[in-house]
């Protein structure tokens, strides 16, 4: 027994690190384990799976922190700095990271509940959906780019943007036209960018040095406004009643995740739902990225059982270890549920700290902000080399867009909604 809570202990501490500290991922750790295994170092294989996973559920917890307050997602948190920034600037940042938590729980649990479901259901949705899929898409961002003006005006002028200081009259006059091909500009250019950087570009983890490109430079130098500790709207209870809704979108979203293997990132999952869920309240945007990474993970479990495929790097590699035993899934689905709870729990203890920290004057100083930009591309220089180097100058240059033509950074998302259009559609 004492291994198996150590396993877990350690996991999660680690996970801990990975999550706060970009570039550290947890299939990365995951990989290091493995090796140590392969190695003889450590002799219990089902001990380093447990401890393996471990690191995975808190990197799932902990992965909100540098998206909301700095700006830096990882791959399953890409869209997470539009809404949580938004709020952090607002002095509710610690809310925000408390909805995503509470989320992430709560879609862990009601997806376990549904796993024997989702078992019987896998063959059948799949074969139903992905003839439909790339035209949804599609159709679903001609809707936005028809509806999203207004939003994307009033994301401008909390930002700031070149474009926004025109006029009032002019902006009224042209509000529509303009603001459709502006977005329509930042999609296909961002598009075209994410279609070239991870279909061309050869390196470890391309998604870090483009998410870390598009996301956090722009967001420390072109933001107006400096983050606000505040105090969380909803300190009594889980989630808001309304938010509820959201969770079972992103419970069933989370599930589409793992039908599909060039769709296997909840950041692609959550672009999808963009067009449809434009006008959504940042706090139930919120809800939903939370809920898409809980119950994309626990239904890679299923996938694991049903089909033999995990989606997830940690997992793929805590099965090879125990030489796929199928008996092993249920085992590493209880430790991945037990250390979640566990880190939830210890994110929701730290997450007034982490607030006031995000909130210290001292990170909004010009040297500060030069600093983070800088670990951040030594970070991707290790990882990936010189063409890590490069996707991240290019990166920033096009996270830029959005602020010099005064539109909502959402339009980014075409970085990962191209190459995903090209997938289905056969391009790439």
């Amino acid at each position: 027994m004492f291994p198996l809570l150590l396993a877990i202990f350690l996991g999660i501490l680690l996970g801990v690190v990975s999550g706060l500290i970009p570039g550290i991922h947890s299939n990365t750790i995951a990989s290091v384990a493995s090796s140590l295994a392969s190695s003889g170092i450590a002799t219990e294989p089902i001990i380093i799976s447990i401890f393996i996973i471990s690191v995975l559920a808190a990197h799932n917890a902990f992965e909100f922190v540098p998206a909301i307050f700095f700006g830096i997602p990882d791959e399953n948190s890409l869209v997470l700095p539009l809404p949580g920034q938004r709020l952090a600037l607002e002095g509710r940042g610690l809310e925000a990271l408390r909805i995503c938590a509470f989320s992430l729980l709560l879609s862990t649990i009601i997806s376990a509940i549904l796993s024997p479901l989702a078992l019987a259901a896998m063959p059948v949705m799949y074969g139903a959906i992905k003839p439909v899929l790339a035209p949804a898409i599609i159709l679903g961002l001609l809707f936005l780019l028809a509806t999203h003006a207004r939003a994307a005006r009033l994301e401008a002028q909390a930002f700031g943007g070149w474009l926004s200081t025109k006029s009032a009259a002019f902006s009224l006059a042209l509000f529509d036209f303009r603001i459709f091909f502006l977005c329509a500009a930042a999609l296909i250019i961002s598009g075209f960018f994410g279609f070239v950087a991870l279909n061309f570009a050869s390196m470890p983890d391309p998604l870090f040095a483009m998410f870390a490109g598009l996301f956090a430079p722009g967001w420390l130098f072109f933001s107006n406004s400096n983050i606000k500790p505040g105090k969380a709207h909803n300190e009594g209870g889980l989630v808001q009643p309304g938010l509820l809704k959201y969770v079972l979108i992103g419970v069933m979203l989370g599930f589409f995740a793992d039908l599909f293997p060039g769709l296997s990132s909840p950041a692609m999952i959550a672009g999808f739902a963009i067009p449809f869920l434009a006008l959504v309240e940042a706090e139930g945007f919120l809800a939903l990225i939370g809920s898409i990474v809980g119950s994309h993970t626990v239904f890679a479990f299923a996938s694991a059982a049903a089909i033999g495929k995990g989606r997830i790097g940690a997992l793929e590699v805590a099965r090879g270890i125990v030489f796929n035993d199928p008996s092993a899934i249920p085992v590493l689905a209880a430790a991945y549920v037990a250390a979640l709870c566990i880190s939830i729990v210890v994110l929701v203890k730290l997450s007034g700290k982490i607030a006031n920290l995000a909130g210290n004057e001292a990170l909004e100083k010009k040297g500060t902000k030069l600093a983070i930009i800088s670990i951040l591309a030594i970070s991707i220089a290790i990882i990936n080399g010189l063409p890590g180097i490069a996707v991240f100058l290019v990166a920033m240059l096009v996270g830029c867009l959005p602020f010099a033509f005064g539109v909502s950074r959402v339009w980014l998302m075409g970085s990962l909604l191209v190459p995903t259009l090209a997938y289905l559609l056969r391009l790439a």
